[in-house]
């Protein structure tokens, strides 16, 4: 299998069920991470991701994430995971217009 340095912080599991990732900063507002920033694999900005990945992003929505965190998650965080997911897809639909 493969490595993860966060393997301690998840929590949740199986294959198909959502993993919560450093969820104690997850939600702060001071906490904010940019797609132009450097990444975790120290290759740049994050300028191309998969089309799964991309259409699972559009197509998830308040009622998708209520139904797998409801009872783990504040109302209040749903909804800042959704503000999350616009920023990332704002930032991907920018690189398609500017780049194609």
């Amino acid at each position: 299998g493969r490595d993860d340095r966060n393997n301690g912080n998840g929590n949740g599991g199986g294959m198909f069920q959502p993993v919560l990732i450093d969820h104690a900063a997850s939600f702060r507002s001071e906490a904010f991470v940019s797609m132009e920033h450097e990444n975790a694999f120290q290759t740049g900005a994050t300028t191309c991701v998969g089309s799964k990945t991309y259409l699972r992003l559009r197509f998830l929505d308040l009622k998708a994430i209520t139904a797998e965190f409801e009872g783990l998650l504040s109302e209040k965080e749903m909804h800042t995971l959704l503000a999350r997911r616009n920023t990332v897809l704002g930032y991907l639909d920018r690189l398609v217009q500017e780049q194609g």
